[in-house]
């Protein structure tokens, strides 16, 4: 799957993406039914994209991102992700952040865990 991503990359525009990995304690659909993915370079949104969770799938929910621009390779890009029931933010916890680098040529993992701050 990861090499396809990676020829699909080749292909068309910047040849740079990420692999996002989501780890969440959420149960699928009574907590959580869907997520956002936003990736932005300072105040430029470079992605946004919803993904519906089907039911009887679970988390950890997989994604790929690609630069859309040159100026997004090489350049840290802040990726959020918000669980959410109902297009709505499905707890107070359910977004989490983390930043990464694309590099020409590669497909990036990254890693974003929503934790329940609660005990």
């Amino acid at each position: 799957m990861r090499a396809l991503l990676l020829l699909a990359l080749a292909a068309c525009g910047p040849s740079a993406g990420a692999w996002v990995t989501i780890e969440a304690p959420l149960r699928v659909p009574d907590q959580c039914d869907s997520v956002r993915v936003t990736a932005a370079r300072g105040a430029d949104e470079v992605f946004n994209s919803a993904r519906v969770i089907p039911a009887g799938q679970q988390f950890p929910q997989t994604l790929s991102l690609y630069a859309s621009k040159p100026a997004d390779v090489g350049a840290e890009l802040t990726v959020t992700v918000v669980a959410l029931l109902g297009g709505q933010p499905a707890t107070s916890w359910s977004t989490a952040s983390t930043t990464v680098t694309l590099e020409d040529g590669k497909l990036t993992p990254v890693d974003v865990r929503l934790t329940n701050p609660l005990p």
